[in-house]
């Protein structure tokens, strides 16, 4: 039996997997077996791998279960010492298994540790360095966007959870904690079954030396509608069922405060219904989600200080930060060898193609890329880029108001601004940044995933506002649910203190 079984969930992933598998065979520790398990693909996957990888151990579901479905159907085929877990959008590092292992056979007390994840597009720059999870209740990638360098993210240290993208867990602690919701189907199930894991005292604990090269939302898209539906619904899923009471009704202020800013930001992107249909989605599941609650409550060995301890303010991990002016690019929007561009929200790898499209295409000499704390990194440090950050005292409920945008970019003038847009246009970003951002250049063009464009026109400036304000009563609405998914929760919690405290009198 291998010590190690690194589970390879794919969906529709022939052209990924490839690279995935070719560098788990350059790996320095060799007990492990690779376990692919296909999720109801409809390309060539199966048949590739069979032909290509006889020594790999296939399976196949019938229907596309899910991350966490295909996760857990690879964990319970196998009875391995540890369970690695590995998307197949990756490429590891030779030592990559080797330091994981390392990490867990000498801390007996950790039931996990966590990869240093880089992006494959850039990869100088941290995807994720272990996962954190914050007291408005919304978790995330540590060290999303930071130079790989940097000194805290080079040492081993406990983290709240290990990214799935790329963890090793230890057997023993899953059959303690149980396996991946699958109610989560995908997003936020690493951080559910990391929030377990700490309350049922195992540590996570992160490994630099295991590093993988991740290309990111490879099968979702980084805009699709269903991403951002499961990221919002999930958020609230696992409050419900590991949050500790205590610590719930510490923070409500803060997660109120965060579910309110992300409905200003959904109708800022013109998704605000996908935001509602999550948060009824949930308000739906909560009697499922107590019962999960009830189950992993009765389970938990830490105390609440212990978790409160590793739930850290938004600030601590996204510092509010100050960029020089001397280090926010052309003061000027043109240039003698060709025309100025102003990209709006980096997004991983379609950046690159958006510059690719700026510099052939709009013949750009200058471009400058304005993005958010922490994505610094994604961005290309070539010759004619320039990053503009705009740090998190500039946002207004998470949208940039016209005036803090205008200030920003004061003196700049460009020939093009080229909005990275997930959707429609009309639906899309910048309902509130495009007052400002169309006195700062003569045109203003969306540029879809799929590589096409379209001018924003008086017609679909019309368009956009006529909708404006049908968004502001479905963004106001999924707040509302938000608030009534809360306080139900807050009710559930009330009476599992009071069933504690009749617990503890009945022992005495």
């Amino acid at each position: 039996m291998p010590k190690v079984a690194v589970i390879v969930p794919s969906y529709n992933g022939r052209k990924l997997l490839e690279g995935c598998l070719k560098s788990l065979s350059r790996q320095t520790f060799s007990d492990f077996e690779t376990v692919v398990v296909d999720d109801g693909s409809t390309d060539d996957t199966i048949g590739f791998v069979k032909a290509n990888y006889a020594h790999v151990r296939l399976i196949e579901l019938r229907r596309n279960s899910g991350f966490s479905a295909a996760i857990n159907a690879g964990i319970q085929a196998t009875d391995s010492e540890y369970v690695a877990l590995l998307n197949n959008d990756t490429e590891v590092t030779p030592k990559w298994l080797e330091s994981l292992v390392d990490v867990l056979d000498t801390n007996p007390s950790a039931g996990s540790a966590a990869s240093k994840i880089l992006w494959d597009h850039a990869r100088d720059t941290i995807y994720a360095a272990g996962d954190f999870f914050c007291q408005d209740g919304f978790g995330g990638n540590i060290g999303s966007g930071k130079p790989a360098n940097d000194a805290m993210l080079n040492s081993p240290r406990p983290v709240f959870s290990a990214s799935a993208c790329a963890a090793l867990y230890r057997r023993r602690a899953l059959d303690d904690v149980g396996l991946v919701s699958e109610h989560l189907f995908m997003f936020y199930e690493d951080i559910d079954l990391g929030f377990r894991l700490q309350l049922a005292g195992w540590d996570c604990i992160y490994a630099p030396a295991a590093a993988v090269y991740h290309i990111g939302t490879a099968t979702t898209g980084i805009f699709s509608r269903k991403r951002k539906f499961l990221l919002a619904r999930n958020e609230l899923f696992v409050i419900a069922r590991n949050l500790p009471g205590k610590i719930l009704r510490r923070n409500l202020a803060a997660i109120l405060r965060h579910q309110f800013k992300e409905s200003v930001h959904a109708l800022d992107e013109g998704r605000p219904r996908t935001l509602l249909n999550a948060r009824l989605t949930a308000i739906a599941a909560i009697p499922k989600l107590l019962r999960s609650r009830k189950r992993i409550m009765a389970a938990r060995r830490a105390s609440t200080e212990h978790i409160a301890s590793l739930i850290q303010p938004y600030d601590d991990i996204y510092p509010p930060a100050s960029i020089p002016q001397s280090d926010r690019g052309p003061s000027s929007g043109s240039s003698a060898a060709g025309a100025s561009v102003l990209i709006i929200r980096s997004a991983g790898p379609l950046l690159l193609h958006a510059i690719d499209y700026a510099r052939k295409s709009l013949n750009a000499a200058e471009i400058d890329v304005l993005t958010m704390p922490g994505h610094e990194g994604t961005v290309p440090t070539e010759q004619g880029i320039h990053t503009i950050t705009y740090p998190a005292r500039d946002r207004f409920c998470g949208c940039t108001m016209p005036s803090r945008l205008a200030h920003r970019l004061r003196r700049r003038r460009y020939e093009t601004a080229l909005v990275l847009c997930g959707g429609r246009p009309e639906t899309g970003f910048l309902n509130v940044d495009l007052v400002a951002l169309r006195a700062r250049a003569k045109r203003v063009i969306y540029f879809m995933p799929d590589g096409s464009t379209q001018q924003l026109s008086g017609r679909l400036l019309v368009s956009k506002f006529a909708r404006f304000g049908l968004n502001v009563c479905v963004a106001g609405a999924a707040f509302l649910a938000s608030v009534v998914f809360l306080l139900c929760l807050m009710l559930a919690s009330a009476f599992e203190r009071d069933a504690l405290k009749a617990a503890y009198r009945n022992r005495d």
